[in-house]
């Protein structure tokens, strides 16, 4: 089976990225680092975060059972 040029060329770039590319000593994130940024909550320190509502009510989208998105 013939390859043409540009497919050996393709194939031998892999190979070559493959062979020059090392392994790291990289740590993996924990869960106290992702949760340090996040919203602190509702209290007296941050009232703005105090919702009572959602500002737009859940709704379900269509299902293609019912026929309404024409189509």
């Amino acid at each position: 089976m013939a390859m043409s040029k540009g497919m050996v060329l393709c194939l031998c770039v892999f190979m070559l990225v493959g062979l020059l590319t090392s392994n790291t000593n990289a740590k993996a994130i924990g869960y106290g680092a992702i949760s340090k940024g996040g919203n602190p909550g509702c209290g007296p320190l941050h009232p703005e975060n105090c919702h009572d509502t959602p500002a737009n009510p859940y709704k379900r989208g269509c299902e293609r059972e019912e026929n309404c998105r024409h189509g």
